[in-house]
């Protein structure tokens, strides 16, 4: 059940060929690209996001407050040793798992009930506690006026590019 309602979503810049071996692993599983989709709006169809590898989405999912869990085995490689505390606080929390029969259960007993898992008090906690000092939500305002200046400077560049061919 839970294997047909899950998507992989890969990155853009992942390997095509890892697609298709992907594609013959998992037949169930519907395989999305991520194209042009930016990751608040691919997130908010998501039940639980489920990260492989130490990314910045993990801490825009902290901070949004999105449901995610995280999985990786060999820690010494995906988690800065001065950071090692703040990931046992999700581990306690059941966000960050360096055991695969751990995160399968976790899965299996939360999958009906992520948002009764996600919202319980203890977990929003560790969320604060890891938040704390490291990861903060930006205020809409300034978030605006980031985006902003972000939409003139993409302005800004495909003017001058405009200019650049018409030359």
């Amino acid at each position: 059940k839970i294997l047909e309602q899950t998507k992989i979503k890969i990155h853009n810049f992942s390997i095509e060929k890892s697609h298709i071996n992907l594609k013959k692993i998992y037949e169930k599983i519907k395989i999305q690209k991520i194209r042009n989709i930016d990751f608040n709006q691919s997130s908010k169809n998501a039940k639980i996001i489920l990260f492989l590898y130490n990314s910045t989405g993990i801490l825009e999912c902290l901070a949004l407050n999105i449901p995610f869990i995280c999985y990786w085995p060999d820690t010494k490689k995906q988690i800065n040793p001065l950071l090692s505390k703040k990931f046992d606080i999700l581990k306690k929390a059941k966000i960050y798992f360096d055991k695969e029969d751990n995160l399968i259960k976790h899965i299996n007993n939360s999958w009906n009930k992520v948002e009764e898992w996600w919202n319980d008090p203890f977990t929003q906690q560790s969320i604060d506690l890891f938040n704390k000092d490291l990861n903060f939500k930006p205020k809409n305002e300034e978030l605006k006026k980031f985006s902003t200046f972000l939409s003139n400077i993409k302005n800004l560049i495909l003017k001058n590019k405009n200019k650049l061919i018409e030359e």
